[in-house]
């Protein structure tokens, strides 16, 4: 008799993959793909169906405008079902940075323990952080709660293989199953390396931790990945799972074009080939160079290689083993603005660099972010273009990091404000001014009597549109304004 397993996705996120939605994360689908290699019948659910089969009545405007329930399957309506005659309950959950999502409520532990107590089954946790790495009360209640709690890559629990890749081979025309059981469409993260280049690594990192050194995945079980996916409709794809896309096979240019080449050959009709992580020093290289031409060729539009800037000021840099120097920042975002500049069909630069800055790094003065502030208007009077700037504060990944303590919030919040007023909000009105009429961006959460869209691809900007637009529609819209370094306003035309 063939076994009943039940994935429940809480949206994962971490630094160098995501899994909140309109993301896809490489956990769910491999364990996915795992347990229908091992001959199980699976159904896939995200917590928002939990959510909805827990309410009593659900209006259509609810499933439109409620963050907490965007995000349903087509095995909603038979959750109850699904759970009572399942053998086994697999729940991937855990996120080292705690964002605010547009459309999407990742479950706390509580909520999820609430939501599964009245369910009698084998109750196994997938938990993507190490042990080592969870602060002693949360594993504890994590043991007990669950049956059995794992936290090694999810591949390893099935296969126990050194070769990380070469499992992922084996299950990844299963895991593109996982499409059929989808309502919305989802960007699906490709995992390209798996460790980072940069050793001993960032110091607040726990990237470089995973390998002693990068492993690369091969090119064709790469394409063999995206063409199982694109077999069951998948049409975005993003080049993440990863701390610099720019170390892949070693930086061998030669090895980035035939990915693009076979990607495309493989998916014809894709809507999205975006990348993420970058790293700086890899980007002035010679060989950096010629990989940021190809990426701008064979990419889509509107990419972002995120900058683990984290801080300009050099003693901070120091003290926290930051890669590449401050020199080698703005160099790369002169190659990224030099190549990726032009824009593309879809209104929007087709390359440009996306700056990440942390507050609270070990070292941190009274002067760094006026150091931080400083660099960022000399970015902007030097004519360049950056996508976006996140600016967050240093979160615990593990019981021995430093986190902001409450007394320095205020602070926070101050630069974080300054950021946007002095460089952020300028920025996206140099990058997108008033008039540009950006094309196929999607519909996403109706909130009040508006409509947010935003493009499904990295780091999308958020258009607001004054009208209810049914979630999941795609349209031109022209922007009419800006309200801040994420966020504008537009019109449908």
């Amino acid at each position: 008799m063939v076994k009943t397993s039940v994935i429940i996705d809480c949206f994962t996120d971490e630094a160098s993959g995501y899994g909140a939605p309109p993301f896809l994360s490489t956990h769910s689908r491999y364990l996915f793909g795992c347990l229908r290699s091992e001959g199980y019948k699976v159904f896939y659910l995200t917590f928002d169906d939990l959510r909805y089969a827990a309410k009593k009545k659900i209006s259509a405007d609810d499933l439109s405008s409620k963050k907490e329930l965007r995000n349903t399957t087509k095995n909603r309506d038979r959750v109850k079902e699904i759970m009572m005659n399942c053998d086994e309950l697999n729940i991937v959950l855990g996120r080292f940075v705690n964002y605010s999502y547009v459309s999407s409520v990742p479950p706390d532990l509580d909520e999820l323990l609430s939501q599964i107590s009245l369910f009698n089954m084998y109750k196994r946790l997938f938990y993507i952080m190490p042990f080592e790495f969870i602060e002693s009360d949360f594993r504890i209640k994590l043991r007990k709660n669950f049956d059995e709690v794992i936290t090694s890559p999810i591949i390893n629990h099935f296969f126990n293989k050194e070769d990380h890749f070469t499992a992922i081979d084996q299950i990844s025309v299963f895991s593109a199953e996982i499409l059929d059981q989808l309502l919305n469409p989802i960007i699906v993260e490709l995992e390209t390396v798996m460790g980072c280049n940069h050793k001993p690594g960032c110091r607040f990192c726990a990237e470089s931790l995973i390998k002693s050194k990068p492993q690369y995945r091969p090119v064709d079980e790469i394409v063999k990945e995206v063409q199982a996916f694109y077999k069951h409709g998948g049409l975005y794809f993003r080049l993440g799972k990863q701390p610099n896309f720019y170390n892949y096979m070693e930086s061998d240019p030669k090895a980035y074009k035939e990915l693009f080449q076979k990607i495309h050959k493989a998916a014809p009709k894709l809507r999205l080939l975006h990348i993420d992580n970058t790293s700086p020093q890899d980007i002035v290289t010679n060989k950096g160079v010629e990989i940021t031409k190809l990426i701008v060729k064979y990419c889509s539009p509107g990419n972002v290689g995120s900058f683990g800037v984290e801080s300009f000021d050099p003693e901070v840099r120091e003290e926290n083993n930051l890669n590449s120097n401050v020199k080698d920042i703005m160099d790369a975002i002169r190659i990224m603005n030099k190549y990726g500049s032009g824009r593309g069909l879809n209104g929007l630069p087709k390359l440009l660099p996306g700056l990440n800055l942390i507050y609270g790094l070990k070292g941190q003065n009274k002067d760094t972010w006026k150091i931080n502030l400083e660099a960022l208007k000399s970015i902007y009077k030097e004519n360049l273009l950056t996508r976006r700037t996140f600016v967050r504060k240093l979160t615990s990944m593990s019981g021995h990091l430093e986190v902001v303590p409450d007394k320095d919030m205020v602070n926070f919040e101050h630069y974080k404000t300054a950021v946007n007023k002095i460089y952020s909000l300028p920025m996206i009105k140099r990058v997108i001014p008033a008039g540009t009429i950006l094309k196929d961006v999607r519909s996403e959460i109706i909130q009040y009597d508006k409509t947010i869209f935003r493009h499904l691809a990295t780091n999308p900007i958020r258009i607001i549109v004054n009208k209810k637009i049914l979630p999941n529609t795609f349209a031109n819209i022209k922007i009419t304004s800006h309200i801040d370094g994420f966020t504008v306003r537009g019109e449908l035309v």
